[in-house]
């Protein structure tokens, strides 16, 4: 099926729309310190993009912090939504699936105004058809209820939109 929310085919990360990567900092208060003056001693998560290609090998995932966030995407055109998958690393070769989110919803954003339908929620590497909406849609944001109870951040796969 043929994925609009691609990065390699044009699809967008709608940052204001997007919750920010999850940020590692140091704890004892001088290397804090020293990482708010120089921004170094921060470990940061890959970007959200990383959401939006292929690649779902171990660590190739978007982080934000706890369970409950979001991501926005600007499609590669306006379609008619049929269904979503997101796909998480394998749970054989994942170092702990807790970071994988367990239910999200989906909306969806057409002709500027914003429009939630009745989505069925996706579960790790699944995909199911969606209830067709009766307006084309240009952007979409998986909103993320919670993920596998880790409280400190939720790592995003590959999320995709088909149409």
């Amino acid at each position: 099926k043929a994925d609009f929310a691609l990065s390699t085919g044009g699809a967008k990360i709608i940052s204001p729309l997007t919750s920010p990567t999850y940020e590692q900092w140091p704890t004892q208060w001088y290397k804090m310190a020293f990482a708010k003056l120089t921004g170094h001693g921060i470990t940061r998560g890959k970007p959200p993009v990383t959401a939006l290609q292929p690649d779902v090998h171990v660590g190739q995932c978007w982080p934000f912090a706890g369970q409950k966030g979001q991501l926005a995407v600007l499609l590669s055109r306006q379609i008619y939504v049929t269904a979503v998958t997101y796909d998480h690393v394998s749970k054989t070769i994942a170092m702990g699936t807790t970071s994988a989110p367990k239910e999200f919803e989906i909306w969806g954003f057409a002709d500027d105004e914003q429009d939630k339908d009745n989505f069925d929620n996706e579960h790790s590497e699944h995909t199911n058809t969606v209830n067709r909406l009766n307006k084309p849609v240009k952007a979409i944001i998986m909103k993320v209820i919670n993920n596998w109870d880790n409280p400190l951040y939720t790592c995003l796969y590959r999320f995709r939109v088909h149409g």
